[in-house]
């Protein structure tokens, strides 16, 4: 186990492999399995980027391979600050495929919120666009390397933004780096030998509290596996669903309701980097999505859009919201105007999570958050 995580008592792991609660399966694995399943069937759409599940898995293990020849070990910590860009999927199951540990970052976190997750977890590399919208991330990167007795890697992400610019001292291209792999060069297990305990600490998700900095949560393949298994049971996830994240990646509410959940049962993710929601349906109309998870502001603005009808979102079956209260008169709006399902989600960091249900009344979906998972 991770030093400074607790492992959970033998009691307890027995009763949850007894009651089938824990699979055994590392989160890499997870992915490894729809992509045996549905090999040809589209898996990823984000900008430009339209991948199948077996062209996915291609850039995963170009990532793993990519991190073994940079050194980065098992139980490794990798600091994770990516958008909604496919190199957050390459990262982030790749680092899970050799049994390193993401942490976390969402983009808007400064030099003092970086800083201090780098120093705390010692991660040996941090994967980073040097800039993403307003934010410049050279001058953060380049102080807290030069601080840094642990960092050794530095991994910049391509963006159009960026073309004919070079990288400053110390940093690598990480998009270049996985386009030098050569997959031929390795037999098809060669990443088995590396496939973590699924008893080890698979991420550290950032968790508020009242006063200081974030803190982090380590969390467990087989506990973090449990959770979007059953989130995904009570979401009625399926292979049809076409799954929009438009909220940050990095955040808990993305991956453990909609990135995770999608992957296991053999869906379609779409990720866009925009939270605007005029953009948001644009989206949701060319890729006919049927499900997502947004935050409160976010429902609120789509439903009083006055030109909401013009956008053709037929096709949405499911929307949500978590993180905090959606009015009830919010919530019949969106029966009113989008005409789809409404689920109330609660979740945390730490594993505690609940939702309504499709079957829920009215009641129930109004003014609660639904039932544990």
């Amino acid at each position: 186990m991770l030093e400074g995580a607790n492992p959970y008592p033998k009691e307890f792991v027995d009763h949850y492999y007894e009651k089938r609660w824990w699979l055994g399966i590392p989160l890499g694995e997870m992915l490894d399995r729809s992509c045996d399943l549905y090999p040809y069937k589209e898996a990823l759409v984000a900008g430009q980027v339209r991948l199948t599940y077996g062209q996915l898995r291609e850039w995963i293990d170009r990532a793993a391979i990519a991190f073994l020849e940079l050194g980065i070990k098992k139980l490794d910590r990798v600091l994770l600050q990516i958008p909604n860009w496919a190199e957050f999927v390459y990262a982030y199951y790749g680092l899970h495929k050799i049994g390193a540990i993401p942490v976390m970052c969402i983009p808007r976190f400064s030099q003092r919120e970086m800083e201090h997750f780098s120093e705390i977890t010692e991660s040996k590399a941090w994967i980073v666009p040097l800039r993403f919208e307003k934010i410049d991330y050279r001058p953060i990167l380049e102080t807290i390397q030069s601080r840094s007795s642990f960092l050794k890697h530095i991994l910049v992400i391509e963006s159009s933004e960026m073309k004919g610019e070079s990288l400053p001292e110390g940093m690598l291209p990480f998009n270049d780096l996985l386009r030098q792999v050569d997959l031929n060069k390795y037999p098809k297990d060669y990443l088995q030998s590396f496939k973590p305990d699924p008893g080890e600490v698979c991420h550290l998700m950032p968790t508020g509290g009242t006063t200081g900095l974030p803190k982090l949560v380590p969390r467990t393949h087989n506990d973090w596996f449990c959770n979007i298994d059953f989130r995904g049971k009570a979401w009625q996830r399926s292979p049809h669903d076409i799954t929009l994240i438009a909220t940050p990646i990095t955040h808990n509410m993305a991956i453990e309701v909609s990135l995770n959940p999608t992957f296991l049962t053999g869906g379609k993710v779409v990720m866009i980097s925009s939270t605007r929601p005029r953009e948001i349906l644009e989206v949701i109309a060319k890729e006919k999505v049927t499900t997502t998870i947004l935050s409160v502001a976010q429902v609120q603005q789509i439903v009083d859009i006055p030109e909401l009808d013009q956008y053709g979102i037929s096709s949405l079956q499911v929307i949500a919201t978590g993180g905090s209260y959606m009015p009830p008169e919010a919530i019949r709006k969106v029966y009113d105007k989008l005409k789809c399902k409404f689920y109330n989600v609660y979740g945390s960091s730490e594993g505690p999570c609940t939702q309504t249900r499709f079957e829920d009344t009215d009641e129930v979906i109004f003014h609660t958050v639904g039932w544990p998972i």
